[in-house]
C-alpha cells in the first residue's frame, strides 16, 4: 500500500494503545467541488476573523470549545438553519422526487447503450459487460 493511502492511528487503551494503520479516504485527496469550495469560504473567513485570536469558551450546557470554533458556530454564515443549500428536509426530498424520473430515464439510457455495445462489439463500453437478453 502506498504510503499516502494510509495514517497512522493511535488505538484504544484496550487494545494497549497499539499504532493501527488506516486508509485515508479518496475523497480527501479529491474533494468534489462543492466540498473545494466550502472548504475555501470556511479558510477565507478563519483568515479573516479568527488571526491570534485564542482561549476557550464554556457553552451553556457545559462543553468547553475553543474560542475559533466558537466563533466560527455564531458567526459563520453557512452553519445552522438553511446550510445546506437554504432548504428545509422536506423541500430536498420533495426536490429527489421529482428529479427521479430523468435519474431513471439516464439508467435506462445507459443500459440500452451498453446493450448495443455489446451486440456490435462483443464487449460493453465498461469493458466486460455481457449481454442482457430481453
Amino acid at each position: 500500500m502506498d504510503p499516502r493511502d494510509v495514517s497512522v492511528v493511535r488505538g484504544h487503551p484496550s487494545t494497549k494503545k497499539h499504532n493501527f494503520l488506516r486508509k485515508v479516504t479518496f475523497r480527501a485527496e479529491h474533494p468534489s467541488v462543492a466540498q473545494a469550495q466550502a472548504r475555501l469560504a470556511l479558510s477565507e473567513f478563519a483568515t479573516s476573523n479568527l488571526y491570534g485570536k485564542t482561549g476557550t469558551v464554556a457553552l451553556p450546557d457545559g462543553r468547553v470549545v475553543s474560542l475559533g470554533a466558537y466563533t466560527v458556530m455564531t458567526q459563520y454564515p453557512h452553519t445552522g438553519v438553511g446550510a445546506f443549500g437554504g432548504m428545509s428536509p422536506d423541500q430536498r426530498a420533495s426536490m429527489r422526487h421529482e428529479l427521479a424520473p430523468a435519474s431513471i430515464n439516464k439508467q435506462r439510457q445507459r443500459l440500452e447503450r451498453m446493450r448495443v455495445g455489446a451486440r456490435v462489439g462483443g464487449r460493453g463500453p465498461a469493458g466486460g459487460f455481457p449481454s442482457i437478453p430481453l
